[in-house]
C-alpha cells in the first residue's frame, strides 16, 4: 500500500485541482496558478450529482457526493490527537449541514483519504474525483495540524472553492502594492454569486498580498480570525448545494432574480402591515454586518433597522425562502415567543464581519410608526457570543423610517420531531 501511495499521488496531483494552503498567522497558498485554470474536474452531464447552472456563491462546478455522504479513511500517519482535530472538522459540518462523514467499507469505491503532509498547510481535492482522493494538512512549524485547516480543506471536497478568488472579488477587496495576487477563479469553472462572506471558512484571512484588504466598512478580520467555525453564509451554501432537508431546508435567494416558484416560497408567518403589505424577511451587507430586514417586492430592496434609522439596500439582497411550506417531513418553520427561544431551533439570518461568531434572528413583534399608531414590524435581534441567549436582548425593529428596540417579541425557529421522523421510517416513507 505505502510503496504505491506516492504513485497515486503524483497521479492525482499531475491532473486534478487541488489547493495547497500554508496557514501561520496568514494563508500561504502554494498551488501553481495554472492548475487552477485547468479545467479537470470531472463531468458527468445529466447525473443528479453534477452541479447545475445555477445561483450558487463560488462553487466548484463538478461532482457533488451523492446525498452528502463523504466516505473516509485515517491514513496510518495520522496521531490520536490528528484525528481528534479532524473529527472537530467533521462535526462542524454534520452539525450545521447535512453532510455526513461516513468511515470507508467495502465496496466504497470513491472515498476521501484524511492524512498527514508536513510538506504542506493543506491541501484537498475539489469535489468528488472517483475512486482515491485526499484531504491533507501538516506542516507543524506552522500551525496547521488543527481542526481549522481541515475545516477548510473539506470545504474543497465538498466543491467550495476560495472566496478571495471569487471573479467578482475586486468588488470586496484591493490589493495595493501586491506584485502578486491570487488568480480569479475562471467563470467557466466557478460560479460567483450572492453575498460576499469575508468570515467564510474558505477565505484567507486578510490584510496581506494573499487574502486581500477588505473595502467594506470597518471590516478588519477575514476566514478563520472572523469565525472559529463554518460562516452562517458556508451553511447556507452548503445546504442548498446539496438540497439539505429537514431544518436546513430555507434558502436566501436573491432577488434580482426570483423565479415564480420561488416566490410562492416566500412566507410572512402571518404578519401585514395595516394596509395588508406582508412582512417577508430579507437580508443584504450594511457596513460590517449582513443584516435582515424587510422586503419590498416592488423595488426589490431590503429596509434594516440599525443606527437610529433606516437603510434601503438594493444591492445584493437575499430573500428567504422556504420550498416545501413550512411543514415539510417532520421538520416545521414558526414563530416562537423570545423566552422559548434556543439557539438550537433559532433560524441564523445574519452575521457580522467585525464580531467574531455575533448571530442575527429574524424577529418580529410591533412598533409605533411614523403616525404613533401601533402596527406590526419586522427587524432583528443579535446574540454576540456563543454564550448568550435571547433573554438577554431587545429585538431592532423597523417600521418605514421608524425603527425602535422592544422587549416582546418572537423568532423565527424550526424545530424537528424526531418521533415523526422514526414512525416515517418505519413505515417506509421518505421525508
Amino acid at each position: 500500500m505505502h510503496k504505491c501511495y506516492g504513485t497515486m499521488k503524483l497521479i492525482f496531483l499531475s491532473v486534478l485541482l487541488t489547493s495547497f494552503c500554508q496557514l501561520s498567522n496568514s494563508y500561504r497558498c502554494e498551488t501553481p496558478e495554472d492548475w487552477v485554470e485547468t479545467a479537470s474536474h470531472i463531468r458527468l452531464p445529466g447525473s443528479e450529482n453534477s452541479i447545475p447552472n445555477a445561483d450558487f456563491a463560488n462553487i466548484r462546478k463538478g461532482v457533488k457526493w451523492p446525498k452528502g455522504i463523504v466516505p473516509y479513511k485515517f491514513h496510518a500517519s495520522l496521531t490520536l490527537q490528528d484525528i481528534a482535530e479532524v473529527r472537530g472538522a467533521f462535526e462542524e459540518y454534520e452539525s450545521k449541514t447535512c453532510i455526513k462523514f461516513k468511515p470507508w467499507n467495502e465496496g466504497d469505491l470513491d472515498f476521501v483519504s484524511i492524512e498527514v503532509n508536513q510538506s504542506v498547510c493543506g491541501v484537498a481535492h475539489v469535489c468528488k474525483q472517483g475512486g482515491y482522493q485526499f484531504a491533507q494538512f501538516g506542516d507543524p512549524s506552522e500551525r496547521c495540524r488543527n481542526k481549522a485547516t481541515m475545516v477548510h480543506e473539506l470545504g474543497h471536497t465538498i466543491c467550495l472553492g476560495h472566496e478571495q478568488q471569487r471573479s467578482d472579488r475586486d468588488n470586496y477587496l484591493s490589493f495595493p502594492n501586491c506584485d502578486k495576487v491570487p488568480r480569479k477563479n475562471p467563470s467557466g469553472d466557478y460560479w460567483a454569486s450572492g453575498i460576499y462572506d469575508y468570515s467564510s471558512q474558505l477565505h484567507y484571512d486578510c490584510n496581506w498580498c494573499g487574502g486581500g484588504w477588505p473595502k467594506a466598512e470597518e471590516v478588519t478580520k477575514c476566514g478563520f480570525e472572523a469565525e472559529s467555525g463554518l460562516s452562517p453564509l458556508d451553511v447556507d451554501k452548503i445546504n442548498e448545494l446539496y438540497d439539505c432537508q429537514g431544518c436546513h431546508r430555507h434558502r436566501w435567494r436573491p432577488a434580482k432574480s426570483l423565479t415564480r416558484e420561488e416566490m410562492g416560497n416566500m412566507y410572512n408567518f402571518g404578519y401585514k402591515l395595516k394596509d395588508g403589505t406582508p412582512l417577508y424577511p430579507c437580508r443584504a451587507p450594511l457596513r460590517w454586518e449582513v443584516s435582515p430586514g424587510r422586503y419590498d417586492i416592488v423595488t426589490k430592496s431590503c429596509h434594516i433597522g440599525g443606527w437610529e434609522r433606516t437603510f434601503v439596500i438594493t444591492e445584493n439582497v437575499e430573500v428567504l425562502t422556504i420550498p416545501g411550506g413550512l411543514n415539510k417531513g417532520c421538520s416545521a418553520y414558526k414563530l416562537t415567543d423570545r423566552a422559548d427561544v434556543t439557539r438550537e431551533n433559532g433560524i441564523v439570518s445574519s452575521l457580522s464581519f467585525r464580531y467574531t461568531d455575533a448571530r442575527g434572528y429574524v424577529t418580529y413583534g410591533t412598533l409605533k410608526n411614523e403616525s404613533g399608531v401601533e402596527d406590526n414590524a419586522l427587524g432583528k435581534v443579535w446574540l454576540w457570543d456563543k454564550n448568550q441567549n435571547f433573554q438577554n436582548y431587545a429585538a431592532e425593529l423597523q417600521h418605514g423610517t421608524v425603527t425602535g428596540f422592544q422587549e416582546n417579541y418572537k423568532v423565527l425557529t424550526c424545530s424537528f420531531d424526531q418521533s415523526c421522523a422514526i414512525k416515517k421510517l418505519m413505515e417506509g416513507q421518505t421525508m
